[in-house]
């Protein structure tokens, strides 16, 4: 009977130690992609200031901003981006 009780317990506590493990990799992966999206949006509005501006200097940048959101994207979406591409 006590036996029985403390395996019960057990298997309590180790399901809860599972939802506890399952939070935090949630939370992990929430913050993840809010800075991964952070990134790609301030990168979005730096490139966005630069439209108008075709000087070189500036043209060498926003190539370089680009391929930087090129990366930030494929970080965020590492299987879609490449579909993506195909048909855009």
């Amino acid at each position: 009977m006590i036996e029985e009780e403390i395996d019960a317990y057990k298997e309590l506590t180790d399901a809860q130690i599972k939802a506890l493990e399952a939070a935090k990799d949630l939370h992990d992966y929430e913050e993840s992609i809010a800075e991964k999206t952070k990134n790609i949006t301030d990168i979005e509005r730096q490139l966005a200031a630069m439209q108008n501006d075709d000087s070189s200097a500036t043209v060498a940048k926003r190539k370089k901003l680009e391929e930087q959101l090129a990366q930030a994207l494929s970080r965020l979406f590492p299987k879609a981006l490449p579909k993506l591409l195909v048909y855009n």
